[in-house]
């Protein structure tokens, strides 16, 4: 029988992520006073609830990953150019479509929604940063040249 999963390429590798109902139980038992659903969309701003997802989605009965925490996924998507919320809401919008919580439409439209929420934020924090006046530094220069590689 087929497994209904969200498939996530990385590279050369491949991660099925599959949220069961014992799965949405764990992001119960983590956040009781939270709906699974918004612990899952919430995901995006909070570190803790992202490993618990990604960690409970890679871990499911007779999955093939070849890593099994949330932590390691995260880092692997980051080193494979994830980066920005937009991006990570489409894999978390993904495994709720597969987990059964969302349909394809509620999906398209909750990423959409979201997609504008999160540029009009930007945009917002990027109106109020030019009004202010601050250069940047040699011992401070832009994120896009601090790397591991120099």
């Amino acid at each position: 029988m087929a497994r209904n999963c969200y498939v996530l390429r990385l590279g050369e590798n491949e991660y099925k992520l599959r949220l069961t109902l014992k799965g949405q139980k764990k992001l119960k038992e983590h956040n009781p006073d939270v709906a699974v659903i918004a612990t899952i969309i919430g995901a995006v701003e909070d570190p803790d609830d992202m490993d618990i997802l990604l960690t409970t989605a890679l871990n499911w009965e007779g999955n093939k990953n070849k890593i099994h925490t949330g932590e390691e996924l995260y880092d692997e998507m980051v080193d494979n150019g994830y980066s920005g919320s937009e991006k990570f809401m489409e894999v978390v919008l993904g495994i709720a479509k597969n987990a059964g919580l969302l349909t394809e439409d509620d999906r398209v439209k909750m990423e959409r929604a979201t997609k504008r929420l999160i540029r009009s934020s930007m945009d917002g924090i990027l109106d109020e940063s030019e009004d202010e006046e601050g250069e940047e530094s040699p011992e401070n220069p832009p994120a896009e040249f601090r790397t591991l590689d120099g």
